[in-house]
């Protein structure tokens, strides 16, 4: 074999890598890779609102149907030292409820700015007849701004024991909320309308699911809307992948189903006997 002269053959490794890195930025800045950022960045989004929503509502849970938690929640006998751990992990837990909502409509916002009018539109009917039709709903975007500066929500803790046994009720106390500067007039208008208390878990036990329906609706659509875009950028990384493979394989399952076929195929030659030279013929 004649020897390479290795200044000839470096240029074809420089080539190889300057293609790469042509059809790498390609891949990263198409349509497509635009829309799986977004999507992902959605989802995420969606999943820690998910995770919130459960914690804040295994709390207002078990100080509405748990006796032991009910009745240290209604006590007003010292020391209180039980009662305010259990009232600063609600406050916790409606602190992130809030934020990660606002989060989530934040960067769906941001990423629906991009998309066709009329799936826009589509969108904002969908947002106003669900979601935002939730009664109480429109309280808790604004809700975050009044916790960040308060640092603490209004609780309001009522119940009752009779022959029927124990009921509770965890509310929060308009009173506060309506003397701060942070609701809008129909915020402040839901809140003057329930002077008696806002009872949190019925509002967000109806907000979450219809939340839930809506992204989930987004995140199907937001995808057909986007198709044209994903198969250019499926085609994008086809081109990648024959060009790291020298032209061999163009897909992922391709070039797994040959490496599982060559893993096979050794196994097999492996089980095969040998036969040694002292074994002769």
């Amino acid at each position: 074999m004649d020897d390479v002269d290795p200044q000839e053959a470096a240029p074809q490794g420089a080539e190889f890598k300057a293609e790469l890195d042509r059809l790498d930025e390609l891949v990263r800045t198409s349509a497509g890779a635009v829309f799986a950022s977004h999507v992902a960045t959605i989802a995420n989004a969606f999943d820690e609102f998910s995770d919130s929503y459960q914690q804040l509502h295994s709390l207002l849970v078990a100080a509405e149907t748990d006796e032991d938690t009910m009745f240290m929640l209604m006590s007003n006998v010292p020391p209180l030292t039980e009662k305010r751990a259990f009232e600063r992990r609600m406050d916790r837990a409606i602190k992130s409820f809030c934020g990660d909502l606002v989060t989530v409509v934040d960067v769906t916002r941001k990423a629906m700015r991009k998309q066709p009018e009329e799936f826009q539109g589509v969108w904002d009917d969908i947002n106003r007849t669900g979601p935002r039709a939730v009664p109480g709903a429109l309280i808790l975007r604004e809700l975050r701004n009044y916790l960040d500066h308060e640092n603490q929500a209004p609780w309001w803790f009522t119940g009752r024991v009779d022959s029927n046994g124990a009921r509770a009720e965890v509310l929060l106390s308009p009173k506060p909320l309506l003397r701060s500067t942070f609701f809008t007039a129909p915020a402040r208008a839901y809140l003057e309308a329930n002077p008696d208390g806002v009872r949190l878990l019925t509002i967000i036990d109806s907000y979450y699911p219809a939340m839930a329906e809506a992204w989930s609706w987004l995140l199907e659509k937001y995808q057909d809307v986007n198709a044209a875009g994903i198969q250019a950028m499926n085609d994008l990384i086809g081109q990648r992948n024959l060009h790291l493979t020298d032209g061999v394989y163009s897909n992922a399952a391709d070039f797994h189903a040959a490496v599982s076929k060559g893993m096979e195929t050794l196994r097999e030659e492996q089980l095969q006997p040998r036969v040694t030279p002292s074994e002769g013929v």
